[in-house]
Formats: structure tokens, sequence, C-alpha cells
């Protein structure tokens, strides 16, 4: 920790110390109004006792004085607010005091009475900071002073810049309504200011453009571009004052009311906010800004006829009654399209729709309404009633909509849809239909124009570096590389690419890839923002190691644009997912294109300024297209009309966008799209995931940086020559139309149903093909206007972490003492390193604190985006004990399919661990065969074992095996390839054979009945079992991690059946290829991987049979049951060769046991733990000897159970929580771990078995629990904050412990520092300060930008030393004497408490927690 960092560390202990040391005995009144003789009161201010500011640390400190002539003072300078701090120091607060902090330290805060002109006149100043002569306003803005908008979380933050650099941001995006600039510094761009809030605390001012204050949509007459209606005037911007006597019928469309309103006869409509109706007898107007219109009904008559709406369409509507059926009919020469009861949902049931009429019924005989039929001369249709849920209601048709019998509540009015099939109508319900036509035109609206968005073309080397000056958008700027971004703002292209389009002079990037690491050249720079024209050909490859590349946009000469359409695609449905292709296509002048466009997109450049352009599909009979999407590049987006037949009138027509679908709006223009999902490449020779990412770019019309793509795993393969890998991929980009997604929607599904339609080979000259590809996910971001045209999100939400292979043990040694070698450079070090590598890892003292290779932490994020969630099939299979098994999800929202998307390993309950000991004790079998290694080292392999592994042998064969713990593994993603794989197989093979005898796992769980809580159903017919496979702790979390690597095939077992996975029903046979780590952590600790199997039908053999792998190979079996029990007396062993037809569901930790030792149920209060914390993605490697050294940004799960429990901690009295780190340091972790060892074994010899813990310190044992503790015990063992992660037996506990944003990073880099000069600065002597009230660690915590840091600290607090003193200083040397580890500080008995730690090594800063200022209580 550096000086200045231990200076903020230890500056406010030191000030409210002496605060408490040097006030008179005597005070008791500390906290409360004018506590000292000089004053009693005052009319000049108002008082808030208990109380301090937030931002304190603004204040000007005058030091200590009476109350009195603080208020001189205040008043001498014209202060807002006075904090009388401790009521002995006076602070003052010019700009007032902004949130109000409870306080037990004893301040008090006085607030000045000053006039509103005064204060108008005081905080002027803040409008347009740094830009002389525009106090008075700048042209298209109006400036709100000391503001901040309501909606500031839709912002698109910029970062730090100038003021006028931001305005100009703001002009440069047309759609940018409001700019807030926040706290004087950061640029946040907004479509609108919904609400100004004041700010009065960090100095933010507002800007709002003039046509923001007098343009709104809300409250026009005839919205949504509805014609006039002759029976009614309109008065915008109003509402009714009677408007709570008139009847409100909720929400529905204006046309629908005015129906209702003539109807009943009313007199006056009030549309409120432009979409709910009320009807009312009179009406006196009033101004409203809600959005309001009225309108007054002028004529009496009552439409029963059709009336136009739209082209094409009509709408009928029937006669108005109480409890009778109505029915509308479509004039002639039309069909029925849309049924509809007014009201609509809540007031009644459509009966029928039948030819050319919709008959409704109202629900009881008070209710009042009318029926309405929409209908069109375009479409002919049909109508049929789901009698016996059918799969497609309406055959080859399309179905338009689905009608109800029964109370519309219940019922799903629109065809409904899954992935990849067709829409069809639920039981019970009537479906409309559609035929569709044979041809199908599709044209644009008008004057088509080339766009002027900016453009990325593609990589172009550098001649001559030219860099621009980018620093006003930049967070971290460097005034030495102004065009500069650092590698921790911009992780990847993507966030160059938004710096660079923030940037008016940036024409490219310049920018060296994560693999290729950070040099001398790059000066820790990701990317560089460049200025001049390049020369010379731009290509599509990205950058190399020898020859740097620039990334170009539009903005430089050289980038020239193919402004084409690309391709055309057709649905059947609506949701373009059902394709269809037609035989042929021709554009407008009857030039038919090739085949190939329509499957694969093809460039075609029509005029760039003409009209008319259109294009006519043909198809072999009648089809229905409800949806066509047009690929094309920017400038050919300004709308499209569909044309059914030779219908003059469109079915579908999109305004703004390349997607015409029927009847839908469902898209926000100017939204951020995800797609995520996962690919399998088979290719020969080498393979490259860059060129991979540049051919996926091209197939979807998107820019390179919108695509990212990383190597998962290695797959199993069939030929030798061809190889098989799996590759996570994420697409990011922008929809500033809202129908870019459709487009890339419908070519990934292609993609994954049926990858030969797109021509793959030629696509990305390369010798791959797509082969396989698992469901695709995708999230959309909406904002909160339809125009917002705003910057991407950062890629930094979506990407997952890497897959990088470890290292071998030689070069991280090689790595570790690099330095040392070079320095030293004798031979005693080379020896002491060949030492090392002869012992292995397995002779790692156990003391040892890690390897340090010296590189800094790596910061990365984990979140829920970057998970596959269960298929509807898989998520009918979940076990019932699960934690995710109850959550009801809608699985045609791709949003709300997330909530079933998890990848979690979970401690299993201590009073479950007994019936996985009765599971391992029935399948245990006292055979040893020659796979079990010779303990002493003595004997090789010997048939049926060698001596001392044979039963009374020394040591000879374990008599039992001790369970310690189980972790139980959920994970979406396999779980998903799992079922998948086990549905396969049972539509292929139906009903499999069954072995010869039962699996001894399945006789233990039906003989113990517990056991049926924690296993799932099987399906038996498909021989689907739970098996054991042996393993080591560390191979065992990393396959719970990452799933069965086939690579590894055969490396533990042998491949006596071939290359594949071997489990066996017996623990002891499994048993023979686990291992432990000698004297290491694991010592005499193995694991048995507990696995759902599915055999499917087995090849049998009683022999050993190398070649048994042919039957899978050609389809005969899907697995081997090799029945070495019945030939030579050992075991059967079962072997599968797809890893999907495995899931490893538990990971059993146990230990050996020999002679008469009995296995005993574990101790409770003193559980075996992993070395490191289950939830850690570092969990299975080894940090003695793997250093690492990572802060994860964790998922948002884990974000709201710290935050509840930090309001748990504060009386919910604590500001929010902005984000969380999560520390893994295998340096700081290992010291950790060697002291809670070392005083385990401590207590262990003087015979103490338990700490007592807080709560039994104060004589109360039913009071006093530690408040982090109470929710800790609320959470299951997957949980970040849950005890099952934890050692009660020690007093282990999570803590928090508040500091600056300087001090956090040096305690998470280095740990904690004790400063022995700083005996007498603390109450309770020198130690590590914690605490379980956050409010008492927030006193400690000095403001940065807004943020408070907390630590949030695992501490071994061992035996306690309790103390009620107000002051004890003495207290760690009676503790120490006492041999306590630590004391607790309870002062008067009413706290708030601390927890005082003499050893850094006693804590571990486990999360970082960032706490935004501005509070809600």
């Amino acid at each position: 920790m550096t000086g200045q960092a231990a200076f903020y560390e230890v500056r406010q202990i030191s000030l409210l110390f002496f605060a408490f040391l040097f006030l008179p005995a005597s005070s008791t009144n500390r906290g409360v109004c004018y506590p000292d003789d000089s004053i009693q009161s005052s009319s000049n201010y108002q008082c808030q006792a208990f109380s301090y500011c937030r931002n304190q640390n603004r204040a000007i400190n005058k030091g200590t004085m009476t109350l009195a002539s603080c208020m001189d003072e205040c008043d001498r300078i014209n202060c807002e607010s006075i904090q009388f701090d401790c009521n002995t120091d006076c602070f003052l607060l010019e700009e007032g005091c902004g949130q109000l902090i409870p306080t037990s330290c004893g301040s008090s805060v006085y607030h000045r009475v000053t006039t509103t002109t005064t204060t108008t006149t005081t905080r002027a100043s803040n409008c347009f900071p740094g830009i002389p002569g525009m106090l008075g306003g700048e042209p298209g803005f109006q400036c709100a002073s000391f503001s901040y908008c309501g909606n500031e979380h839709d912002a698109h933050k910029l970062g730090r810049m100038s003021l006028a650099a931001c305005l100009a941001q703001c002009n440069e995006q047309a759609n940018c309504r409001a700019v807030q600039y926040d706290c004087g510094t950061e640029c946040w761009l907004l479509p609108s200011c919904e609400t100004l809030l004041p700010d009065n605390w960090c100095g933010s001012s507002t800007y709002l453009k003039e046509t923001t204050l007098t343009t709104t949509e809300l409250g026009r007459c005839w919205p949504n571009n509805v014609t006039s209606m002759d029976d009614f005037r309109c008065t915008s911007g109003r509402y009714c004052a009677e408007q709570a006597f008139g009847t409100n019928y909720s929400d529905m469309s204006l046309e629908q009311c005015a129906a209702l309103c003539q109807a009943k006869g009313c007199s006056y409509i009030q549309y409120d906010c432009n979409k709910a109706c009320i009807l009312l007898a009179s009406c006196t107007p009033i101004p409203t800004d809600c959005g309001s219109s009225i309108y007054y009904r002028t004529a009496n008559n009552l439409h029963y006829t059709a009336q136009p709406y739209g082209a094409g369409r009509y709408v009928v509507h029937s006669a108005a009654c109480d409890s009778c059926t109505m029915q509308a009919d479509c004039p002639w020469g039309t069909s029925p399209i849309g049924c509809e009861m007014i009201p609509p949902g809540r007031h009644g049931r459509v009966l029928e729709v039948t030819g050319q009429s919709c008959k409704a019924r109202p629900s009881t005989s008070t209710d009042f309404g009318l029926a309405e039929v929409i209908c069109s001369s375009q479409m002919e249709t049909f109508s049929k009633y789901n009698r016996f849920s059918e799969r497609n209601l309406c055959g080859d048709g399309a179905a338009l909509a689905c009608y109800c019998t029964q109370s519309q509540a219940n019922c799903q009015q629109l065809p409904t849809s899954s992935f990849g099939e067709p829409a069809r109508c639920a039981l019970g319900q009537w479906a409309l239909c559609w035929e569709g036509e044979e041809s199908y035109t599709i044209k644009n609206v008008g004057y088509i124009a080339l766009a002027n968005s900016l453009s990325w073309c593609g990589w172009a080397n550098l001649q001559q570096r030219d860099d621009a000056d980018c620093r006003h958008v930049m967070q971290e700027h460097s005034d030495e590389h102004v065009g500069g971004c650092r590698s921790n703002e911009c992780i990847d292209l993507a966030d160059c690419v938004q710096k660079c389009e923030a940037c008016n002079s940036c024409t490219g990037v310049l920018y060296f890839p994560r693999e290729q690491g950070l040099d001398e050249y790059s000066n820790n720079m990701r990317c560089y923002m460049q200025r001049s024209n390049v020369t010379g050909s731009i290509s599509a490859q990205g950058p190399t190691m020898n020859q740097p590349s620039v990334y170009v946009n539009s903005r430089n000469a050289g980038c020239s644009i193919d402004h084409s359409i690309k391709g055309i695609r057709f649905f059947r449905d609506s949701d373009c997912i059902d394709p269809v292709y037609p035989t042929s296509i021709a554009d407008h002048n009857g030039h038919v294109l090739p085949s190939s466009w329509l499957k694969y997109p093809g460039a075609y450049q029509p005029c760039t300024h003409c009209s008319n352009i259109a294009f006519t599909a043909r198809f072999d009979s009648a089809t229905p297209v409800l949806c066509a999407v047009v690929h094309s590049t920017p400038g050919f987006e300004q709308g499209w009309e569909l044309y059914a037949g030779t219908g003059d009138h469109p079915i579908a027509t999109s305004k703004q966008g390349a997607a015409v679908t029927y009847n839908k709006v469902d898209f926000v223009a100017g939204s951020t799209v995800v797609f995520t999902g996962s690919l399998t490449v088979r290719y020969e020779g080498e393979f490259s995931t860059a060129s991979l990412a540049v051919a996926l770019a091209k197939l979807l019309l998107l820019p390179l940086h919108t695509v990212q793509l990383q190597r998962s795993r290695r797959l199993s393969t069939r030929r030798v020559q061809t190889l098989s890998e799996r590759c996570d991929y994420s697409i990011q980009f922008l929809d500033s139309t809202g129908t870019l997604h459709k487009s890339v929607e419908a070519t990934l599904k292609v993609l994954q149903s049926d990858p030969g339609q797109l021509n793959m080979p030629l696509l990305f000259n390369l010798q791959i093909a797509i082969t396989d590809m698992t469901e695709m996910q995708r999230e959309i971001i909406p904002s909160t206007s339809t125009t917002t045209t705003m910057t991407p999100l950062s890629f930094q939400l979506v990407r997952k972490h890497e897959w990088d292979e470890s290292p071998d043990l030689a070069s991280q040694v090689f790595t570790a003492l690099g330095v040392s070698l070079a320095v030293v450079g004798g031979p005693v070090v080379l020896w002491k390193l060949y030492q090392f590598l002869r012992q292995g890892p397995q002779h790692h003292p156990k003391t040892s604190s890690g390897i340090i290779i010296g590189a800094l932490r790596t910061t990365r994020c984990e979140t829920e985006e970057d998970l596959q969630p269960l298929t509807p099939t898989a998520a009918q299979s979940l076990p019932s004990y699960w934690s995710t098994t109850g959550i009801e999800v809608d699985f045609s929202n791709p949003l709300d399919r997330r909530k079933l998307a998890f990848e979690e390993l979970a401690y299993v309950k201590h009073e479950h661990l007994q019936q996985f000991q009765n599971l391992v004790n029935h399948t245990y079998k006292a055979i040893p065969t020659q796979d079990r290694l010779c303990p002493t080292g003595m004997h090789g392999k010997v048939r049926g074992g060698c001596p001392c592994v044979q039963p009374g042998g020394k040591p000879g064969l374990p008599t039992g095996f001790q369970v310690k713990r189980v972790i139980r593994v959920e994970d979406s993603d396999m779980f998903n390839r799992y079922i998948f794989r086990r549905d396969t197989i049972k539509a292929t093979r139906g009903k499999c054979d069954a072995p010869g005898s039962s699996f001894l796992t399945h006789e233990a769980i039906d003989k113990f009945q517990g056991l049926k809580e924690i296993v799932a159903s099987l399906d038996l017919e498909l021989n689907e079992a739970y098996l054991w496979h042996g393993t080591q702790v560390r191979t065992g979390l990393q396959i719970a991690q990452e799933d069965f690597n086939m690579a590894f095939a055969g490396s533990g077992a042998g491949t006596m059946y071939g290359k594949g996975l071997y489990f066996s029903e017996s623990c002891t046979k499994a048993d023979e290829y686990s291992r432990d780590e000698p004297r290491g952590y694991y010592d005499s600790v193995r694991a048995l991987l507990l696995c759902r199997v599915c055999m499917g039908q087995f090849y049998y053999t009683a022999d050993r049979e190398s070649s048994a792998i042919e039957k899978y190979l050609s389809g005969v079996s899907d697995s081997t049951l090799g029945d070495r029990a019945s030939a030579v007396g050992t075991y059967r062993e079962f072997v599968v060769y797809h890893p999907d037809q495995v899931y490893p569901e538990y990971l059993v930790l146990y230990e050996r046991l020999h002679g008469t030792r009995p296995p005993e149920p574990p101790p409770k209060d003193m559980p075996f733990l992993l070395e490191l914390p289950l939830y850690w993605k570092n969990v299975g490697k080894n940090p003695r000897i793997q250093e690492f050294r990572e802060h994860w940004q964790v998922k948002q799960k884990i974000t709201k159970l710290i935050y509840r429990m930090a309001l748990h901690t504060s009386e919910n009295m604590c500001p929010k929580v902005q984000r969380v780190k999560r520390v893994e340091d295998s340096v700081l972790w290992c010291k950790y771990m060697n002291w809670k060892k070392q005083l385990s074994q401590e207590l262990s010899k003087r015979k103490i078995d338990r700490c007592k813990p807080p709560n039994e310190l104060d004589g109360n044992p039913n009071s006093g629990h530690v408040l982090t503790g109470e929710i800790q015990a609320e959470h299951d063992g997957d949980e970040a904050i849950s005890l099952e992660n934890m050692v009660p037996g020690l007093n282990e506990l999570l803590l928090w412990h508040g500091t600056s944003r300087e001090a956090a990073a040096a305690i998470a880099s280095d740990g904690f520092i004790l400063n022995p000069s700083a005996l007498h600065g603390r109450r309770f002597g020198n130690g590590v300060y914690l605490a379980e009230d956050l409010r008492k660690s927030m006193s400690y915590c000095k403001e940065s930008e807004g943020v408070l840091h907390v630590l949030l600290c695992r501490a071994v607090c061992g035996e306690i030393f309790y103390t009620e003193k107000d002051r004890h200083v003495d207290a760690p040397d009676e503790a120490k004497a006492a041999k306590k580890q630590s004391v607790l500080a309870n002062p008067g008995k009413v706290g708030p408490r601390e927890y005082i730690l003499f050893e850094t090594a006693q804590v571990y800063p486990e999360y970082i927690v960032e706490f935004v200022t501005r509070m809600t209580e």
C-alpha cells in the first residue's frame, strides 16, 4: 500500500478518534441540535440532528469552534449549509448539503434560510461552465442549472469531455434531445428529459434542445395517423375536469373509442394519454402536459356499414346491446382478417368467426359492448375450430389470428409459435387462416436515397501513423498519446469503434488485438484514432502480428461503400420464423435474378436515386407470405410494401426499415441487438476464428467489429484428418431502423437448420462447413424512444471468458523464475528448478504463498447474457431438487427465457450427505483389479491386483470410503445437450435392450428412499443410469465447469473398448482411477463423479475388445457394456463415445478407509471446503503453483444478493450498488488459507472443537447475531454469500471495510498493511478494523466521483476477546495474552460493533463494492 493510500485509510479513523478523545467527558448530547451554550436557536437556520452531509468532502473545514462562531463564518461567506462535525468542528458547504446520512458520531446539520432570488442568482453560474459568453444560453439549448434527468438511466454515456464537445455531439445525433452534463465533467446524451430533478451534491446541469420544450407527440389530435372523424371535433392538450365522473374503458384505438361513444350516446371522449378511452356527458377542458386530448361529438350517426380502414381494408361494427349475441358482417368481396369485442379484453368473448362474420357476446348481462370485424379485399380467408389440438390448424396456410370461446382474460388471441415452428392456435380456439397467393411483389415506398450514417469498410495497411486528437471522448486520456485509448477502457475493437464514431476527426482505428498483447509500440493502448486517408487496397482480413492495420470508416476518402440489395427472404408467418422459397424472382425491369440470389445474398445494384424498385417472387402453388426481409446495405432502408397476387393494396407496409411484416410491430428503432450462441465447425488443416468472424460478418451484412468469435472446446472426431471445434459467438449491433435484426435472425436460423442453403464454402473461402449450431439466443435492449439512434453498448457485457489452455508445469515455473535466472544467473537456481520439476506439484510445500509471475490483475466480466438458457424440452426434464425448478418462463420471449440460463456449482446440504454415504456403501465391492495402482510403487500391473491392494494386505484394499463433501452441478448448456442427445436416441431406438442384471446404483435408489430426493427419475427404457467416474478433485471441478473433453478420453482408464468415457456401477472400481494430492491441499482427498449416463442401445461383450467403438461409429450401438464380471469375476464397465450422453451431476469428495474404521457423519460446524471458493472461476486451479490475479465483475444475481446484505446491515439506509468486483488472487488467498489452517491446528491441540460465536459473548445468546450472517443463512451453497462456503466453527464471517478508491485498489492487490505507529490512533488498539454494520464502515469512506468504495471481506476471527468499553486501546494485548485472535468491541453494549483482527492474513478482501452516493430511501 502506498503512503498516500495508507493516509486515506487512517485519516477518517484518526479524526473520529481525536474527536472522541478531546470531547469533554461530561458531554452526552453529541448530535443534538444547538448542543452548546453559545446559541440556543436561530431563525436563520433549520437544524437536522444526528446527521452529516454525503458531500462533506467538498466542505471548507474551519476547525474547532462554537456553533455561533460557525454560523457567523457561514453568514460572512454566504454559504448554504453547516455541518457541525461531531458537534466540535465547523464544516461550511457553499453549495449546500446534499444527501443527509444518519450518524452515530454526533454531527448535526444546519441549513441556512435564504430567499429564492438569492438561491437562483447563486446557481446561475452552474450553466455553461468553461464556455465564455454563453451564460445567457447556447443557440438551440436551454440550460437548467443544478439538475439532472429522472430518466438518466436511459442516457448514452460518452464519458469525460468538455461541455462544448458534448453539445456538439448532441447536435450531430438527430435524435438527441437533451444533454446531462453530469457532475460538470461527463457527457450523457438522452432522447428526452422526462423529469428535471434537483442536484445539490455534485453540480450537474441539464441542456434541453428548444424543440424538446415545444413539440410533443402525446396530446395531439388524431394520433397514430388516424384520419379525422367527421362526427367529432378535437381539442389537443386538454383533459376534462369531470373525468372522475366518466366511464373509463381502458386502452383501445381512437376509432374503437369513437364507435363505443356513438353506441353509448356519449357527448365527449377524453382520450387519456393517447391510449385510454373515457366517455363523458359533459366536459370542462383543462390544459395538461400528460398527453390527453378531448373529442366532442357533433353528430349522432351510428355506423353499421363498412368504413375505410387503410388501403384495401374496412371496419364494420355491430349494433350494441347488453346481453345479446352481436354480429358484424364483412361487405361483399372482402374477407375477415380481424375480429374484436369492444371494449377489448375483459368485457366479452368471441363466440365464432365463420364465413364473412364475427360473432361476440358480453360476459354478463350487465356488460355493454359491440362486435368489430376488420375486412380486406386483398386476402381471402377461411376459419377452422380447433377441437383436437391439431399441430397446424390452418394446414399449409398461415394463422392470422386465434379467437377464444371462453373468457378473454385466459386466452391468447394471437397465434403462438415456438423456435423454428409455424404459428398455431390452441385447443378450443377459432383460427382465422389464409392460404396465400402464388406471387408476391415487394417494392419501395417512393424515393430511395443513400444513407448518411457512418459505415466501416475494412482493414488497410498502415503507411504512416497520424493520430487524431480524440481526448475529449476518452475517460482516461493521455496528453502524450492524444488519439490513444487505453486497454482497460477499450477492451475490444467494438469499444475502439465507439470512440472513433464519437470523434469527428477520426477516419479509422489503429488496433492491437488482445491476443497479440501490448508492446512498446502500442504504449499500453488498445488502439489509436487516425485522421489521415489510407492508400492502397482495403480488405476484410484483420491485423496481423507483423503489419499494423487500420480499420477504416467512410470518413476516409479511400473507403468505398457498396450500396446494394443483397437478397430477399420470405416467411409464411409474421414472426419471420418459417422461411418459404420462391421458384423465381425478377426485378421491376423483368430481369430474372439468378437462383443463388434467393438463398445466398449476392449483390444486386439498382439505380441508387430512382423510384419504383420492385421484386416479384413466384411460387409453384398458393403459399402464404406474412413477412419479407430485404437484405441491403444502408441506403435502401426507407421502407417497403408487400403486395399479394395482383392486388392493388399492400397487405403489409414498413414505413421505415427493410422488414415488411403483416400486422406486426414488435421492435423499437434505434435499439441494440445482441445475438449469442455456439456453432461447431469441421475443418482440415489450420483454422482461424478471425477468418470465420470475417466470413460471418460478410454473410450477415454487418461491420466486422460487430462479430466476436472465441474457441470454446475441441470436440470428438471420427476421421483423423478432420477436426471439429466449437466456437462461442456474440453479435452486437445497433438496429437504426428497427428491422435489421430480422435479416440477421433469419440468416442465423437458416444457418442453424440447413447451412447448405447458404453455399458456405464459397462464402468463407475456407475448407469448412457449419455442421451444427446450438439454439440461438437473442437479447433486445430497447431504447425509450422509437427514434433513438445512440451508439451500441460495449462488448464487455456479452463477452465470454477466455478458454486458453493452461501451460504445463515446466513453462509455468520457467516463467515464474525467469527474473531470478536472469539476475542471479547461478547454478543454484537451476539446480533448485531441476529438483522442483522432478518432485512435481504434489511435493510443493504446504506453506507456499503461490508462485508470483508478476502480472497485473486482469479485470473480467461474468454475466447471465453469455449463458445458454434451457430449451423447453430440457426444462420439462429439469430435476425437482435443482434451485431453478419452479421458475415460470414464457419460452416465446427470449428475454424471459434467460431466467433459465445458469452455470452453478452448489454444495449439497449437510443433511443429504448421509444419502450419498448410503449410495457409496451399497455400491462398494471388495474386489481389486490390475488397474488399482500399487500404493508402495513396488509392483506394476498384476492380474487381480498386486499383494499391496488385496483385502488384508498392507495397506490393502480400502474397506470403505468416507464422504466428506458433495457438489451438485447445475449447468443449463450441458443439460440442454444431454437431454437433446437422450431424446435423439429415444427417437431413433425407441426401447433398448436392458442389461442382464440391474445397475447397482438403481438397487441403492430403490433401497434408500431418501436418495429419491436428490436423484432424478430416469428413463429405464433407454438404459439411463447413475454411474461412477473416478478422477482428481481439480480435474473433477474442471469437468463440472466445462464438461468432459474427449481429447483426454482413455487417459486414466485406458482404451479396452476404444477411446471413450468409462464408467462403473461400483464406487470401488471407479476409485481405482481416482487420485489425491500427496502433501498438497487435497492430500488423501479424492473425487468421484456421479453422472447421469444414457447408454441407449449398448453393444455387449465379455472380452477385451478395442474394436467395440466401431459398433458405435457404424450406428449399430450407442455405447458398450463390457461384462468383465461374468468373464473374470470383477466389474461391468460402461463406455460411451459421445460426451453429450453424460451429465456430470455430482462431484463427491471422499477419503479411503482402511481396517475397521467405519464411515462417520462429517462435522457440520467444521465442514470440508475446497481450497478455493466454489463459485470462483479459478476453483479448479492449484493456487500454489498456478498464479492468477483476476477481478471479476459479478453477475447481476450476485450484485442483488450483496445489495440485499447491504440493506439488511444498514437498516435500509444504504446507497444503491453500482458495481461489484470479486477478487480472485492466488497470493492473497494462500496467505489467508495458511493462517486459517494454522488456527485450526492450534485449536485442535487445545481441544477446542468450536469457537464461541459473537452472539454468545454478551450473555444473551438469543441476540447479538452477526448482521451479515443473518443474510448468509438464507442462501444455498452456490451463492457467493452463503454459509456453506464458510467455516462457522472458526468464526469465519463476512464483514465490511470502508475506505477510499485508492486504498481499496491497494488492499485488493497487496492485502491489508498494519502500521505499528498507529497504535495510539485507534480506539481499540492496532489491527484491521471491520464492521458488520455497513453504516459504520461507510463513515470511513472517501467519496470518489460520486462513488463510495467498501470492501466485503472474509475474516477468520477465531476465539474472540469481547469488550463493552467506549475505548480500550490495550484490548489486543489482553486478547493475545488470553490466546484470542480478535477483538469484538461493543461500546456501551449498544454498538455499532467493530471487529479488530491482529494479523493481515486473517482477512481476505473478496469483494469491492461500489455504492453510488445518490441514495434512495
